[in-house]
C-alpha cells in the first residue's frame, strides 16, 4: 500500500511540474490555476501521507490521551471563560 501511495505522490508531483513549464511557456490564468490545483492536491497528499500515520500512532495511545486530556479541558475552559467574560462585557455596555 505504501508503494501506491508514493507513486501516486510522485506522480501528482510531475504533473504540476508540466503545469508548471505549460504557465512558464504559455502563461494563461487557465493553466496557472490548473498547476497551482495539482500543486495544492500533491502537496496536500504527500503531507498526509507522512502525517496520517503518526497522527493515528498517537490518537491511538492511551498514555497520550492521559496526558493531553486534561490540557486541552483547561485550554477549552479558558477560552469559554474568556468569552463569557466579553459576552457579559458587551452585554453591560449595551
Amino acid at each position: 500500500m505504501r508503494y501506491f501511495q508514493t507513486a501516486n505522490s510522485l506522480a501528482h508531483g510531475a504533473n504540476a511540474l508540466v503545469h508548471i513549464a505549460a504557465a512558464v511557456t504559455d502563461p494563461t490564468a487557465l493553466s496557472t490555476l490548473s498547476g497551482a490545483a495539482n500543486g495544492w492536491l500533491a502537496l496536500k497528499e504527500a503531507f498526509e501521507n507522512w502525517v496520517k500515520p503518526v497522527l493515528d500512532g498517537l490518537l491511538n495511545n492511551k498514555d497520550f490521551h492521559a496526558k493531553l486530556t486534561p490540557q486541552i479541558n483547561q485550554a477549552i475552559l479558558s477560552r469559554l471563560s474568556n468569552l463569557t467574560k466579553n459576552t457579559q462585557e458587551i452585554k453591560a455596555t449595551t
